[in-house]
């Protein structure tokens, strides 16, 4: 009889989920026995799509069809039968509802196949006695119940790129504590947009008319904005780099029918025109047919392709300017300084109203960022609340305004892991900040960074010269108010595996790229894992030094391309998601997604179960 293998997953959103199951119906499939226990804090399985984290409102930003397991297809004929968890033209959006009961049915999924999730459950601590090789001790707490401690064979840690809020230092002794509810709804208060779940928040809210401040430019801030402002509220929005939003009700120009999100940033020919590094593993620089591959080539590997790109670039980038509703009089000065190739990490579909209501001055609209704020014991006759001081774009100006609700849409923390010791954080190649002494591993990527930035600019003409924006001090509004620190970037092969733990198939990370389509990404990496854990992959795993140049390579092509906003973690991967994927395919032994250059990909098209069991079938009869 086999051994069963135990593995751990910390987290149990979509990539938790995914890779608990397509653990798990690998194992079955090829006849290993796999035991299988996720952990997550919240009481509900979904992460980011859980009940506890879904706000009102919420809507995402792709097509429900790029967010689902490739699997029995009940989650898809529920968004086929039910309008009401469809959202924009078409319902091809999903709603935070629909997603809720997505990850309910993955949860059932997993349950059928004999996961074991251990909700409401916290990891306190996750290491190897004896380093690499040796089992995992995983020490983890229920609420309101003792510690204890599990030994596992490998461990997948899936706790997201997202880990917890982030709001400038100024601000943090005036936002309601974590897990606190809002006693009192009528008094001023200020939080981070993670808190809008909150139903105790939500009363807040909506209890009285007050002025209320809405900081930043992501997706729940942008949300909250208009939301408050549909409601007859008093809304200013201050944001330093504004995204580029595309409309949810676009539709396409040939045939007036809805356009699907997915299809502007889920073909290849979309993705071609987005550098990316020649992969040193299979020596490819394209997964796609020749076509795709020549095309790439021409476009980023030739001065003449670089110039015809730059102008396509510009002309494009005007072109969604315009269409993303930055024309109107009093929007047009908060359309993006950065083009639409170097700012990947910042294009989605914006709030439907958003434009109109700044129009119509439901919204205000401030261009800056907010470097202190105090208590004021006075506003006018409306009683208390919060002044804020806002440095203007000139970045010399300083105004102040004053409100009786604050939030912070100002992003999160990524790459924490506190269950992990330092000493295991620096061995794993996951971040580090530091503010003088270089992590000890950085110093062994320093030459190899420098000639890979070489090799990359060589290759890849259409890199030379980022945007001058950069340069300018403060570029990040995530900075204010914060001592500026470097960070040593992810150091994971394929960004899933540390090198100290390749060979040992003992260890993996699913949810680190950021992306145009992170549930895709998820989704691809889940079956990726579950073959190099269970040592199913048809392709040999590279050379630790071959690895260390993908490594290096990554990181480097994610930081130039990004900019120090997005690209110091060396997580980005943009509109390259198509590219990333394809590359984990090839890994694997199977087509990298078979739509040509024009076809719009998504969970579906990689229909990776199906073409994973059929070459496992072939395998068999080989032997």
């Amino acid at each position: 009889m086999s051994e069963t293998i135990s593995v751990g997953i910390v987290g149990a959103g979509i990539s938790g989920l995914a890779s608990a199951y397509h653990l798990l119906k690998t194992a079955k499939r090829t006849g290993k026995l796999v035991k299988v226990v996720l952990y997550d804090r919240n009481p509900s399985p979904g992460g980011t799509w859980s009940s506890a984290s879904v706000y009102d409102g919420l809507i995402t930003n792709n097509a429900w069809t790029q967010m689902l397991l490739d699997d029995d297809g009940e989650a898809e004929r529920m968004f086929q039968e039910d309008p009401s968890v469809g959202a924009g033209p078409g319902g091809f959006r999903a709603t935070g509802t629909g997603m809720i009961q997505v990850m309910s049915h993955a949860e059932r999924q997993v349950a059928a196949l004999g996961g074991d999730l251990q909700s409401s459950t916290t990891v306190i601590s996750a290491a190897q006695a004896d380093g690499p090789g040796s089992p995992w001790i995983v020490i983890s707490k229920r609420k309101n119940s003792a510690a204890v401690t599990h030994t596992y064979d490998k461990l997948v840690v899936c706790t997201g790129s997202f880990s917890s809020p982030v709001v400038p230092s100024f601000a943090a002794p005036f936002l309601v504590p974590d897990e606190r509810p809002i006693e009192d709804p009528f008094l001023p208060f200020a939080i981070h947009t993670a808190r809008l779940s909150d139903p105790t928040v939500q009363t807040a809210l909506y209890s009285k008319s007050r002025e209320i401040v809405v900081i930043g430019a992501s997706k729940s801030a942008l949300d909250a904005a208009e939301r408050l402002a549909l409601n007859g509220y008093r809304v200013t929005l201050i944001l330093r780099n504004p995204p580029y939003l595309a409309p949810p009700s676009a539709r396409d120009p040939k045939t007036g029918a809805p356009a699907s999100a997915a299809g502007s940033v889920g073909t290849r020919l979309k993705t071609s025109h987005t550098p990316y590094f020649k992969d040193p593993v299979t020596g490819l620089r394209s997964t796609g047919n020749w076509v795709s591959s020549l095309f790439r080539s021409l476009l980023h590997r030739t001065w003449l392709g670089a110039f015809i790109h730059r102008h396509l670039i510009a002309s494009s980038t005007n072109v969604f300017a315009t269409w993303g509703g930055w024309n109107f009089p009093l929007t047009c000065d908060m359309r993006p300084v950065v083009d639409l190739m170097w700012s990947e990490s910042s294009m989605f579909p914006g709030p439907e109203s958003l434009p109109s209501l700044i129009q119509e001055g439901k919204i205000q609209l401030v261009k800056g960022t907010v470097i202190d704020m105090e208590k004021s014991p006075v506003i006018d006759e409306k009683g208390d609340g919060y002044r804020l001081s806002i440095r203007l774009e000139d970045d010399k100006t300083v105004t102040e305004k004053v409100a009786q609700v604050v939030i912070f849409g100002t992003g999160w923390n990524t790459g924490v892991y506190p269950f992990f010791s330092p000493a295991l954080v620096e061995e794993l190649g996951l971040p580090i900040s530091y503010a003088d002494k270089t992590p000890e591993r950085e110093t062994g990527f320093v030459d190899l960074d420098a000639q890979s930035l070489k090799e990359l600019l060589r290759d890849q003409k259409t890199m030379a010269k980022p945007p001058l924006q950069w340069d300018k001090p403060n570029y990040s509004a995530r900075q204010a108010g914060r001592t500026p620190v470097q960070v040593a970037p992810y150091r994971l092969y394929r960004l899933m595996v540390p090198l100290s733990h390749l060979e040992y198939r003992d260890f993996g990370i699913i949810g680190v790229p950021t992306s145009k389509a992170n549930h895709v990404v998820c989704m691809v990496q889940a079956h990726w894992v579950a073959d190099y854990l269970l040592n199913t992959l048809p392709t040999p795993l590279p050379s630790l030094a071959v690895a260390k140049t993908e490594i290096s390579l990554q990181s480097v092509w994610s930081r130039r391309l990004f900019g120090p906003a997005h690209g110091k973690m060396g997580q980005w991967i943009g509109a390259l998601w198509i590219e990333y994927s394809g590359r984990l395919c090839i890994d694997m032994g199977v087509p990298a997604d078979g739509m040509g250059l024009t076809g719009v990909v998504d969970s579906r098209t990689y229909d990776l179960e199906e073409k994973r069991a059929r070459r496992d079938g072939a395998r068999r009869l080989n032997v």
